[in-house]
């Protein structure tokens, strides 16, 4: 992306480049080029200029993509910051995060896509950015306990990353509407398990010390025993009344 002639001018008049504008550039070669598209020669180029004056600003070319990559986070931040502003945040949350996968899926690769020193998806989960935010949230708006709230969060978080995966690869590609349908179906499923009994949750959910092998029988067992019907006419009720994620 060349610079404008304005801009080209106001440079000139300045003599040199700030950092930000490297920064800036830096960024704009990611969104075009792609992760690890960075290199002294693209932004000279991209800067109409000289490699030299970089490392006037930057020691080396590392330091350059750090910065870069710590841009496209304060741009991330922008999306979830309006999200969180909402009054149904845990939705628009995950309505932001796919629209920033979509709308900047170069940006949305190098934060979200790279490989971590985090082994454990638990802990990549509940130490991530805005995580704690959600939680609380999640316990203040519906007043379950936090291992419930871990439960959803966790849960809806792999959900919704699986979809922005496939929207900044250009797999697929969802609607406003069509998301908000699915994230409802999937937000509504996870809280009306948290609110059965606990026998027949742990029919419909084995404890994480057991291995589910998603046998059908399983699930029909609490049905079979009579409970369960009665139970999900409440869960439905219950639903209408508290939830309305997909509005």
């Amino acid at each position: 992306m060349a610079l404008t002639g304005e801009t080209r001018g106001r440079l000139s008049k300045r003599g040199k480049h700030s950092k930000q504008d490297i920064i800036n550039a830096a960024v704009d070669i990611i969104r075009r080029d792609g992760p690890n598209s960075i290199t002294a020669k693209k932004l000279a180029a991209e800067l109409e200029m000289s490699t030299y004056p970089l490392f006037n600003e930057f020691k080396t070319i590392d330091e350059i993509r750090e910065a870069a990559h710590e841009q496209a986070l304060t741009i991330y931040r922008s999306y979830q910051d309006r999200a969180l502003s909402t009054n149904l945040p845990l939705k628009a949350f995950a309505m932001e995060y796919v629209r920033f996968a979509e709308e900047e899926p170069n940006l949305f690769r190098i934060l979200f896509m790279n490989p971590t020193d985090s082994a454990n998806m638990d802990e990549y989960l509940l130490t991530a950015e805005y995580a704690r935010d959600l939680m609380e949230c999640f316990v203040n708006r519906y007043g379950v306990d936090r291992d419930n709230a871990v439960f959803v969060y966790r849960n809806l978080a792999i959900y919704v990353h699986g979809i922005a995966v496939m929207c900044a690869c250009g797999v697929t590609h969802l609607s406003q509407k069509e998301l908000a349908n699915k994230l409802g179906e999937v937000f509504r499923g996870l809280v009306a398990v948290l609110h059965m009994p606990k026998d027949i949750r742990s029919d419909l959910i084995p404890d994480e010390s057991e291995e589910d092998n998603g046998y059908l029988a399983d699930y029909r067992r609490a049905k079979d025993e009579g409970k369960l019907p009665e139970e999900l006419h409440e869960i439905d009720e219950l639903l209408k009344s508290k939830l309305r994620l997909e509005e």
